[in-house]
């Protein structure tokens, strides 16, 4: 599953997981009091396991609720009366236990947890060995995008389903667990007219006396529940060409892509770009495409960006409905996406985790496969170079005390959403490329093809996955392997790492000296005493010629000999930028590196992110800091550009007073001109990184900057492409005119009109987002209106987020921008908390602790204590609410401390007196 990681991650996986995430408005019924102190709420006991599913649902979404049969071969392992599942919401009305020799006895089914725990009860001890558990039961549809759920778009109804990771209970009972994978026989009733969707093709079809059709599918491989998907309803229906076959897979394989109806031809983007994806995943891992179809279905509101759904992947309508119009960031975003959701057939779903501890070995290999197949085949589109951003991106989450580290015990269900963020994703990713490349491209590829055929159709745990990998390495020193990955898996934190040299040419040697330390900015309370094994590698000029050099770091000081023909006037402490560590050094250090033209892109990018760290760390200043940067700047690479943007944009809003908010606009201006000045409007871009660029530098000069030309030319083509008129007002044709403007910079250039122009322009540019159906262009126009001025018309913003007229996955597209703004963020704040609860009812429930994140861009002590005294118990009640608050209470005291430590030095930078 793609989903949003951080706020900042997001569109993002992300954050989307982007976002990483977030259909009806009707509250849930309130859920049941625990009743049962020995209610399981971590792992099911082991003295049940089901062997086979029969689930028969009648699904129709124009009715409140739907019903269900499910049958389950289950195998007792003990005598007992009682049995322990999961169904949340389930109104069951009959359950019986088909015993061995016959015998059916009545049992009593009680929920008995709010977290979907459920009790059955029978009269007499059921025997051990093999019985049948029976259900008939119905639920209302789900009203917050999970379990089987409802969404109303052009005015019809259908139903969609989400049950990564604990939702499937919504839907029908069962032992909703990932070790319990055994096959699934589905039968689904449906409306006459309607398109139904599940793993496996239909093998029966008839037409009841109720005029309903009754499809009956190929029963699946054996499954998770979490892997079983249903979408139903007036489907838009686009048969691809069937992957071809390989000398791996001798029958091709059928492919068909769904969309809510009259978006059927937008599907033909994604039906275009899936088939290379495929086998090139095919020949890394070795293994044919598992199952016996793949679909995949355009879903107008959906909490998650993409899910890997076995034979029905779903996704967020704006990754899947692509054009040649569709701005190139989205189009990039879908390839990724739909990557990591094809990689997923193999790493997640042929093979699965135990439990949810390991549910990273799913994530981050996804994310890691996804820009090893991109760069494979679209090697001139720099996804290693994004993959590497984001990475380097997370470390900003693992400096936190309060980080998970990648392997995170998963106690209760409340740990279970805690697992899905940018550590399992991103960091996971970022370790598993660093493993590569200490045990090499060949090895590690027949590592992870030896992992598939051990546990083909299986279970496995990261120990199982480890083994594989140093299997292919059998002239390292035994357990060597296991012990570098586990000290990255098992403990938090980033290896911070400061690197000296000597040289003694007489004997061509330098001895490079090695101080390993976990990073932690200032202000964190973490201790910095922690080692890693750690695959480091150097690079350095030796006579002219480029070297390099690695060595595995196992002490907190480690010195090692490199062989040279001349003194090397830099080293590169992270060569290829191919480790997950930053590096730190003495500002005439940087300096020398940053001028010495030796790094490449990796590496600069690399070097900036270490760079903000060292002034996090209060290694350097302010002044040092932005007198290092135009030697960093000197580049036209979008990610090492848009790098200390994060902290321009922190320092303009939080150290600079008001008196010098002028000239810091103006240092920045200065920094960064010649970067805009390279993608500016005039020149004409085609480079995908390029046209990122351009909206980065527009951004910065509209909305920070203020610079006037660029304001003016970004104005004129907004009010053109709505076409407004501050003269005639409302006196439009109502149209908008895309041929005016591009798409790439389609949302700044709303974003700088709604910013410039009054009332009028906001509630014009607000009208064609109630008249729009498409799901791109809906959420730019909202992140747009978040610029206004107009504090009235923030607040009926505010409350249009929790109306029936916005998707739930819309609500953050307006919360999260007025949280990120000074001049909007305390009225936000304090509409939030009078609403907190019905913010809360608009997300997925295993998601809803998140909510607290809206508020990690405070940065007061005052803000600190309050959020603590007043809320803490709130949000520690919601499921993953104890990390989320965690880390947005760790993040508002490092921001204060960082203001505290680095704010003198500011108003020194613009000459002013530190108070």
């Amino acid at each position: 599953m793609l989903i949003t990681l951080t706020r900042r991650q997001c569109l993002l996986f992300f954050i989307l997981f982007a976002t990483l995430l977030t259909a009806c408005s009707d509250a849930p019924p309130p859920e049941p009091e625990v009743s049962s102190a020995a209610a399981p709420l971590g792992r099911l006991p082991d003295t049940v396991e089901p062997l086979h599913y029969r689930l028969r649902l009648t699904i129709d979404p124009r009715r409140e609720r739907f019903a269900g049969e499910t049958a389950i071969d289950i195998h007792m392992a003990e005598p007992g009366d009682t049995i322990w599942l999961h169904g949340l919401g389930l109104d069951v009305t009959a359950l019986s236990a088909s015993l061995a020799d016959g015998e059916v006895m009545a049992g009593e089914y009680e929920q008995v947890a709010d977290v979907g725990v459920a009790k059955l009860t029978f009269p007499n001890p059921l025997p051990r060995g093999k019985a049948t558990l029976s259900f008939h039961y119905s639920a209302p549809f789900n009203t917050s995008l999970e379990g089987l759920y409802k969404v109303t778009a052009g005015g019809e109804d259908y139903a969609f389903t989400q049950f990564e990771a604990t939702s499937a209970r919504f839907a029908f009972p069962g032992f909703d667990e990932p070790a319990f994978k055994v096959p699934f026989d589905i039968t689904l009733e449906v409306n006459a007219n309607h398109t139904a969707v599940t793993s496996t093709p239909a093998v029966e079809e008839g037409q009841l006396d109720n005029g309903n059709r009754q499809i009956r599918y190929q029963t699946t491989e054996p499954l998770p529940t979490y892997l079983i998907a249903f979408a139903v309803g007036p489907l838009d229906q686009r048969a691809g060409e069937p992957i071809a076959a390989t000398p791996l897979r001798e029958t091709p394989i059928p492919f068909t892509a769904y969309a809510v109806q009259g978006k059927g031809d937008q599907l033909r983007f994604a039906l275009e770009n899936t088939e290379d994806i495929v086998l090139a995943q095919e020949e890394y891992f070795g293994h044919a495409y598992p199952f016996e179809k793949l679909g995949i279905i355009a879903v107008p509101d959906f909490g998650a960006g993409a899910m890997e759904n076995v034979g029905a992947i779903t996704y967020r309508e704006q990754y899947l409905l692509q054009s040649e119009a569709t701005p190139v960031a989205m189009q990039q975003r879908f390839i990724l996406v739909h990557a990591h959701e094809l990689a997923h057939q193999w790493f997640g779903n042929l093979v699965t985790p135990e439990w949810w501890d390991d549910i990273w070995l799913n994530e981050a290999f996804a994310t890691w496969m996804a820009t090893k197949t991109m760069d494979q085949l679209q090697p001139e589109a720099g996804y290693r170079q994004r993959m590497l951003d984001s990475a380097l991106s997370t470390m900003e989450m693992d400096r936190l005390v309060s980080a998970r580290q990648i392997r995170q015990p998963v106690v209760s269900h409340q740990d279970i959403g805690a697992a899905f963020d940018g550590i399992t994703y991103q960091k996971g990713g970022a370790v598993l490329s660093m493993l590569e490349g200490f045990i090499g491209e060949q090895d590690f590829k027949r590592g992870i093809q030896h992992y598939m055929t051990q546990h083909r159709f299986g279970n496995a745990d990261a120990r199982d996955f480890v083994r594989a990998i140093a299997a292919t390495r059998n002239d390292l020193p035994e357990g060597q392997v296991e012990a570098a990955f586990f000290s990255f898996l098992e403990q938090p934190g980033t290896p911070l790492v400061d690197l000296g040299w000597q040289c003694d040419e007489e004997e061509s040697s330098a001895t490079v000296r090695v101080e390993q330390s976990r990073y932690l900015p200032v202000g964190s309370l973490g201790d910095p005493d922690k080692t890693w094994l750690l695959p480091l590698c150097i690079a350095f000029e030796d006579n002219g010629e480029r070297r390099q050099h690695c060595e595995l770091i196992s002490e907190q000081e480690q010195d090692f000999q490199v062989g040279i023909r001349s003194c090397p006037g830099a080293i590169i402490p992270n060569a290829d930028a191919s480790g997950y560590y930053r590096w730190t050094m003495a500002e005439a250090l940087w300096e020398t590196l940053l001028n010495g033209g030796i790094l490449n892109e990796r590496e600069r990018l690399a070097a900036a992110n270490s760079l903000s760290g060292d002034f996090h760390a209060g290694g350097l200043d302010a002044r040092q800091y932005f007198a290092l940067l135009p030697l960093l700047l000197n580049t036209d690479n979008a990610q090492v550009a848009s790098t200390p943007l994060d902290d321009v944009y922190l320092i303009e809003q939080h150290m600079v007073p008001d008196q010098h908010r002028a000239e810091f606009r103006a240092l920045v201006a200065e920094l960064y001109r010649p970067i805009y000045q390279s993608v500016s409007l005039d020149k004409a871009l085609e480079d995908a990184d390029q046209i990122r660029l351009r909206v980065s530098m527009l951004q910065l000069f509209a909305l920070l900057v203020e610079d006037e030309a660029v304001r003016e030319q970004l104005h004129e083509l907004a009010t053109r492409y709505i076409d407004f008129d501050a003269n005639r007002g409302f006196d439009t044709d109502r149209q908008l005119h895309p041929e005016v403007l591009d798409s790439n910079i389609r949302e700044v250039a709303l974003s700088t009109a709604v910013a410039m122009e009054g009332r009028a322009f906001a509630d014009l540019l607000l009208s064609h987002f109630h008249n729009s159906d498409n799901a791109v262009l809906r959420e730019e126009i909202l992140r747009a209106l978040t610029e206004s001025k107009d504090s009235q018309f923030r607040a009926e913003l505010r409350a249009l987020s929790l109306s029936d007229q916005l998707r739930d996955n819309e609500v953050g597209h307006i919360i999260e921008p007025l949280m990120d703004k000074a001049e909007s963020r305390d009225e936000t704040w304090q509409w939030l908390r009078a609403n907190l609860d019905a913010v809360v009812e608009r997300s997925p429930s295993w998601f809803q602790g998140r909510v607290i994140e809206y508020a990690d861009n405070f940065c007061s002590e005052s803000r600190y204590e309050e959020i603590d005294r007043e809320l803490s118990e709130k949000i520690t009640s919601l499921q993953r609410g104890s990390r989320s608050l965690a880390n947005t209470l760790e993040e508002i005291r490092l921001c204060a401390a960082l203001v505290e430590e680095q704010g003198p030095s500011v108003q020194v930078m613009l000459g002013g007196v530190p108070p």
